[in-house]
């Protein structure tokens, strides 16, 4: 047995193993991209993480110590909300993971603030996704098209997207994680 065919069959097999692999990756990454930020932002001492996130400069230190910390996801708020990005926790398959892993880079790691942020500000065509069905045009199947002001919950479907749409198309809405948009 090679030792990647082991490892796979300790992670297939045992909770604690991919416990421990999805810890070790993420005690890396999470410092990683904490010190990316900070190191390209307008606070690039601890200090200043530190008062703008409402920690103690010595906990963005152990933060940023790849395999320090457990983090929890409101310390994980308050480091974001201190930087003015989002934050994005979600489960993906082991595949995706490693991929990630694999092509993030702490140098061209580079994330949009809010102040700039022109799609959140002024959401435009990419705001909410409809299905897009042509009756009577069989060779246009399905498409995928946006409304604007969907951020705000409105529906600007007629003024936007219906413009684009020959005649006889229908639109609905998709639903997305259980909700209706």
């Amino acid at each position: 047995m090679t030792a990647r065919s082991t490892i796979l069959s300790k992670l297939k097999s045992s909770f604690e193993t991919r416990h421990a692999y999805i810890s070790a990756k993420l005690g890396t990454l999470v410092p990683s991209q904490i010190r990316a930020l900070r190191m390209k932002s307008d606070m690039p001492r601890q200090a200043d993480l530190a008062r703008e996130s409402k920690m103690l400069q010595s906990r963005i230190s152990v933060l940023e110590t790849p395999g320090a910390a457990n983090v929890t996801l409101d310390t994980l708020s308050r480091i974001a909300a201190a930087f003015k990005v989002g934050l994005i926790v979600k489960f993906v398959k082991f595949s995706e993971m490693l991929a990630w892993e694999n092509s993030f880079s702490q140098d061209q790691f580079d994330v949009i603030k809010i102040d700039k942020d022109t799609e959140f500000l002024s959401p435009t065509l990419s705001a909410q996704t409809f299905q897009i069905t042509f009756a009577g045009f069989p060779q246009w199947e399905s498409v995928g098209a946006t409304s604007s002001g969907a951020v705000f919950g409105t529906k600007i479907l007629e003024t936007h997207v219906n413009q684009l749409l020959p005649p006889g198309a229908v639109t609905e809405p998709i639903t997305q994680y259980g909700q209706t948009n």
